[in-house]
C-alpha cells in the first residue's frame, strides 16, 4: 500500500507541474530528514519557525530549493483570511485545521505562474494539525503538514513541495515581536 501511495505521489508531482517535470525542487531524502529534525528542534526550543531559523538549521540553498519547488502555497493570516496559490494543472481543494474543513472554491486569479484563490477560515485558539487535499488532473491526494498551526501573530505560509514525496511545512517570514 505504501509503495502504491509513494508511486502515485511521484507520478502526481511529475504530471501536475511543468516545473517538477524539469526536475526542479527534488531534494535527497537526507534533506527531508534534516528539515523534519530542524522543525522538531525548533518546536522543542519554542522558537518561531521562520525562514531565517530554517536557513540556519538546514542551509539556505536546501530551503530555497524546497520553496522554489513548491506546488502549493497556503497563506493563513491572523485575521482569519487565507490565500491559496497553486500551479496550473493542480488545485488545492480544501484544507482541514483540526476537525474543521475549509473549501477552496472559485476560479481564482492568474498571478503568473500561480492561480490564486482566497477565503475565510476560523482561527484556532490552540495549535491544530493542518492537512491539505490536493487535486492534480483528477487525482486527489491528502498531505499532512509537518508543523501545527496555532493562533498566529503574523501570516504563516505553508509550502507543499517535493521532498521524498510531498512534504508540507509552515514558515513565517520573520520573528514575531
Amino acid at each position: 500500500m505504501k509503495r502504491i501511495i509513494h508511486f502515485t505521489l511521484t507520478a502526481l508531482l511529475l504530471a501536475a507541474t511543468p516545473a517538477l517535470a524539469q526536475d526542479t525542487g527534488t531534494l535527497p531524502q537526507t534533506a527531508q530528514w534534516g528539515m523534519q529534525q530542524a522543525l522538531r528542534d525548533l518546536e522543542t526550543r519554542s522558537l518561531g519557525i521562520t525562514e531565517e531559523t530554517m536557513k540556519e538549521e538546514v542551509g539556505a540553498e536546501a530551503l530555497q530549493e524546497f520553496i522554489d519547488g513548491a506546488v502549493v502555497r497556503l497563506v493563513l493570516s491572523p485575521s482569519g483570511a487565507f490565500s491559496a496559490y497553486t500551479l496550473e494543472g493542480g488545485d488545492l481543494v480544501s484544507f482541514k485545521l483540526g476537525k474543521q474543513a475549509f473549501e477552496v472554491t472559485g476560479d481564482g486569479d492568474w498571478e503568473d505562474p500561480w492561480v490564486a484563490r482566497s477565503g475565510e477560515y476560523a482561527v484556532p485558539k490552540k495549535p491544530q494539525k493542518l492537512s491539505l487535499t490536493l487535486d492534480a488532473r483528477g487525482q486527489e491526494v491528502l498531505v499532512e503538514c509537518h508543523n501545527k498551526f496555532g493562533k498566529p501573530d503574523q501570516d504563516v505560509t505553508y509550502y507543499v513541495g517535493p521532498l521524498n514525496g510531498l512534504f508540507c511545512m509552515g514558515l513565517t517570514n520573520e520573528n514575531p515581536g
